[in-house]
């Protein structure tokens, strides 16, 4: 789940850096005279999380291989049904970061403005991680229990209560497709920030400008 956070922030933040770039070097007016935003938009957050899918289906794939030749899980239960989960709770976990870095970076155009525009992909991640992180051992707890029904952080919390047995599929299911509403209203908003800022250049713009900002 560590390793699935960790390429999520890793990817996601490449098509911040990406965004941020094209717009301090000018690049983004070239490009838009020939291009969509929302299309754009959409290629940058794809053509990431393609990359990043490639990376964790190798690294799953090559733990799991290397803990059967050595041995070294034989001392223990590995729940191999639930390792399968990494791969959706990717995809919904980089979709809902990435979107929100995207809407981030549009509304700076330096590097060094950004710590501030991407202060709530920073709260999200850190609850995200951090949940799991000190609740893992206390999952039939009623804090973990709800949340791995919340979404971003159901992603972290629900393969582990599946994996463990408190979850059944139709559960788990349940709680994925939660997280598909999350995520839809995030790329939402991302769609609704970015046309309206990728071009701006100065002076970074805040959150509430950026939601209160009219069509």
């Amino acid at each position: 789940v560590m390793v699935m956070m960790t390429a999520i922030l890793v990817f996601g933040g490449a098509v911040a850096t990406s965004v941020i770039e094209e717009k301090s070097s000018r690049v983004i007016e070239i490009i838009l005279s020939t291009v969509r935003p929302a299309h754009l938009l959409a290629g940058k957050i794809l053509g990431a999380g393609l990359a990043g899918i490639i990376m964790m289906s190798v690294l799953t794939a090559s733990a799991a291989i290397a803990l059967m030749i050595t041995g070294l899980a034989e001392s223990f239960d590995v729940p191999w049904s639930a390792v399968w989960l990494l791969v959706p709770c990717f995809i919904l976990g980089y979709f809902f970061f990435a979107a929100l870095y995207a809407a981030s970076a549009s509304l700076v155009s330096r590097m060094e403005d950004f710590q501030g525009a991407q202060m709530p992909v920073l709260v999200f991640s850190l609850i995200t991680m951090y949940v799991p992180l000190f609740g893992w051992s206390k999952l039939d707890s009623t804090v973990m229990q709800i949340a791995s029904w919340i979404p971003p952080v159901s992603i972290t919390t629900a393969p582990l209560q599946y994996a463990v047995g408190n979850f059944s599929a139709l559960q788990l299911v349940a709680s994925l497709l939660i997280m598909v509403v999350g995520v839809a209203a995030v790329i939402a908003l991302a769609a609704w920030i970015y046309p309206r800022n990728v071009l701006r250049t100065g002076a970074a713009v805040s959150w509430k400008k950026a939601l209160t900002a009219k069509s």
